[in-house]
């Protein structure tokens, strides 16, 4: 089989991402994704939905792929640029990709990593990953969980082995009535292992075929399991067996559940039998199945049964559309609350005869939908590009931006849909309230920002310098910095103050207060700077009572705030336990770094302090092929010795402006402690 390339989806909302190519047949109106073997070559085209997906909308290759032909890779960069060839072309583009040095593309660079085979780079990436989690308790679960699954899905251990064959020899002696529950735990224990199978079709051969409970099993059978977001289609060389008694389950069950449609999915995917004879079963299931729809609350049976409709929907001619409607009005009340019909009517609306009637359930279905689910926000922005002339859909549209859709990272492209069409006051009035009650770390913060300035009410922008200025001293790359930074410069010299650079200070609060209190004055006397806000003792005292991760949190918003960070240390500095945690993140965000020994000046009685080792010297980094210490990177002083109430002015001036030199030639370098 051959296939000409569509396009390309997204499959999810972050950006740069890898992208999933799809394609199509000329003797088919379906799509498909290509099934790559281990070289990354085409073994199959599985057939696929796109609509469940947003789609790439630049400019596509025009390219034609086989079986055992080189498989398509593709990916889009941070700037929104597609590049694709084969996996040899993309490893090469990848090999010196250079990633943010905010972290903000940490997910995808764990992608890259494990595509080139760089295990070191992956595991780094990985860690930087798990810090842009906003709770860091979870971000460290989410580490956990990736490292767990690699080293599951590599060479498994001699100990893993041993229970596996425990596990299996428990499976063949079982007796319960629970056995695909056992078969289920061990699956998710040990993953798609070859002799898992041979067990369960061991347990399918002995009688066990046309219970109600083996449909489960069938699934795993059939099916191509997503694993680390890759879909691995899993075959055995008995499956055609094992096809012919699922087709047979299917025809014999008397009460088929939400099972039925996923086992009769993939065989038709697998293309194990004639399409006549699964299109037949299906009918029959959507023309007697009634019963699916009287399951209290649960969606599943119902879900199923549009994912048979859908797929009928597909390869049906008019005269068994018009028999799919009736069958679907029949059953309307109960489908219109599951939360993916949207997506289906949008591929119905694809069908001029029956458009009118597709839209009238999708208005139907926005208005009586959950406003919080994802299929609904991508529906949504679908219509409004697709049927700009409708009026019901800027509507709802309007309502959503005004309430539920301030927490998506799609309110921005649904606003902006509503902004080429025209622009009222309202859109203005619903980006500044968005802005102000936003979070400024929020990706599409500095897009709507730029985009009010440029087109928003000039009364209004005043009170937004504060929350931009928060923006810029985050420090991240972004095609809209520039403007941004015009709009607080003008603002600030239309209001004749002064531009001031937040600064972080880190100390010991158990002995040092004293000492920094003097530091905070000489920090005072300069109207360029302002003190990033600080806790006092007893309140660092109450957050340290919450735990490591409650500090690390409250560390790391105060630092995305700032430009610069004082490490004040002496004597007890090792006391202050967060201050590895304070160098390592300001490191990774590229802020200017300055040591100050503290132990000359006195302390509240007059007493000086014990000389200290610089904090900088426990941590290193990579310089071609040696480690150097953070304390050649950064600068470092002695309060008194240099006089640091007269220069503390220029050190920070300095460390800041090197710390821009550093984000405009390099990314940030992984720090090693050390031993």
């Amino acid at each position: 089989m051959s296939a000409a390339m569509c396009g390309f989806l997204y499959p999810g909302p972050s950006r740069p991402t890898f992208v999933i190519p799809f394609f199509g047949a000329p003797d088919s109106t379906a799509r498909f994704v290509q099934e790559l073997d281990e070289q990354h070559c085409i073994g199959s085209f599985l057939r696929f939905d796109p609509s469940i997906f947003e789609t790439y909308a630049g400019t596509i290759p025009v390219m034609e792929v086989g079986v055992g032909g080189d498989g398509v890779i593709g990916f889009v960069d941070g700037k929104g640029k597609l590049h694709s060839g084969t996996a040899a072309e993309i490893r090469s583009l990848l090999a010196n990709y250079s990633f943010a040095d905010d972290g903000s593309d940490a997910f995808f660079a764990t992608e890259v990593m494990e595509f080139r085979g760089d295990s070191a780079g992956l595991a780094r990436a990985i860690d930087v990953a798990a810090h842009r989690f906003g709770d860091p308790a979870h971000g460290m679960r989410w580490r956990a969980r990736e490292i767990s699954i690699r080293r599951r899905t590599s060479e498994v251990p001699d100990p893993e082995v041993d229970r596996l064959a425990a596990a299996l020899r428990e499976l063949r002696q079982a007796q319960s009535r629970d056995w695909i529950g056992e078969f289920s735990k061990a699956w998710r224990q040990f993953g798609p292992q070859g002799a898992l199978f041979e067990a369960a079709i061991e347990w399918l051969q002995d009688g066990n075929s046309q219970r109600y409970e083996a449909g489960k099993l069938f699934g795993f059978l059939l099916l191509r399991k997503r694993r680390q977001n890759v879909l691995e289609q899993i075959r055995l060389p008995s499956q055609p067996s094992i096809a012919r008694l699922a087709l047979r389950w299917l025809e014999e069950l008397q009460h088929p559940g939400m099972h039925w449609a996923i086992v009769w999915q993939r065989l038709w995917d697998g293309r194990h039998f004639p399409e006549a004879d699964l299109i037949s079963v299906a009918y029959h299931y959507l023309h007697t199945e009634d019963h699916v729809f009287a399951s209290n609350g649960r969606t599943g049976p119902r879900d199923g049964w549009v994912r048979m409709w859908r797929a009928m929907w597909i390869e049906g001619h008019q005269s068994e559309r018009h028999a799919l409607i009736s069958l679907f009005e029949q059953r309307r009340e109960h489908l219109m609350r599951l939360p993916d019909l949207g997506g289906v009517m949008l591929l119905v609306s694809e069908d001029p005869d029956h458009r009118p009637w597709a839209l009238v359930q999708i208005e139907e279905w926005l208005m009586t939908s959950s406003h919080r689910n994802r299929h609904w926000m991508m529906v949504l922005s679908k219509v409004l590009n697709r049927f700009p002339d409708h009026q019901f859909f800027p509507t709802i549209a309007l309502e959503w931006l005004h309430g539920d859709g301030a927490r998506f990272s799609g309110w921005y492209e649904v606003w902006s849909i509503l902004r080429r069409k025209s622009v009222p006051h309202s859109l203005d009035a619903v980006a500044y309230e968005w802005l102000l009650q936003g979070r400024v770390t929020m990706r599409i913060w500095p897009d709507v920002l730029a985009d009010f300035l440029d087109n928003g009410r000039l009364d209004l922008k005043q009170r937004l310098r504060e929350l931009a200025e928060q923006w810029l001293q985050l420090g991240k790359p972004h095609e809209h910095r520039e403007r941004i930074e015009a709009f607080v410069r003008d603002l600030t010299r239309q209001s004749g103050e002064i531009l001031r650079r937040k600064i972080y200070i880190s100390i010991s609060h158990d002995i040092d207060s004293w000492r920094a209190a003097q530091v905070r004055t000489a920090l005072g006397n300069h109207e360029t700077f302002a003190e990033v806000p600080h806790l006092d003792k007893l309140s660092w005292d109450a957050l340290r009572h919450e735990g490591p991760s409650a500090i690390e949190t409250f560390i790391d918003n105060q630092l995305l705030s700032a430009s610069a960070i004082l490490i004040l240390y002496g004597a007890e500095t090792d006391l202050h336990a967060e201050i590895d945690f304070e160098i390592l993140r300001s490191h990774e965000l590229g802020l200017g770094i300055i040591a100050i020994d503290m132990h000359r000046l006195p302390d509240l009685n007059g007493q000086l302090g014990l000389p200290a080792p610089n904090p900088l010297e426990a941590w290193q980094v990579e310089a071609g092929d040696e480690l150097m210490p953070l304390s050649k990177l950064y600068s470092s002083y002695d309060w008194v010795v240099d006089d640091g109430a007269a220069n503390l002015a220029n050190w920070i001036d300095k460390a800041a402006s090197a710390a821009a030199d550093r984000k405009l030639t390099s990314d940030s370098t992984p720090l090693s402690e050390h031993a």
